[in-house]
């Protein structure tokens, strides 16, 4: 399998399915070769995004960090909101600043 990582050794991605021999053309500092077929499968970890990592003994693994918090808000409630905090500052007399 030919790894491509950054160089936080985070990996960019991976090819399974090119060939050893021709996989040596594209071997540099960010690019390897591995005999592994496989992945490891991340742990399920509620609220953490997980990365796969390759370590400097070409050994994958992921680290977690938290993961990003998700708008809940559809486009309509979020344009809905913005109207109504705009009626609102009008309402109040703040409509200079509209």
């Amino acid at each position: 399998m030919l790894v491509r990582f950054n160089k936080n050794r985070r990996v960019e991605w991976t090819n399974h399915y090119i060939t050893a021999e021709k996989a040596k053309s594209r071997i540099n500092d960010y690019t390897i070769w591995l005999e592994s077929e496989y992945l490891p499968t991340p742990d399920d970890r509620n609220g953490y995004q997980a990365y796969l990592v390759i370590s400097q003994n070409n050994e994958l693994f992921y680290e977690y960090e938290p993961a990003p918090a998700e708008n809940n808000y559809s486009d309509v409630q979020t344009l809905m909101q913005a109207i109504a905090d705009l009626e609102l500052i009008i309402l109040e007399g703040g409509n200079e600043h509209v």
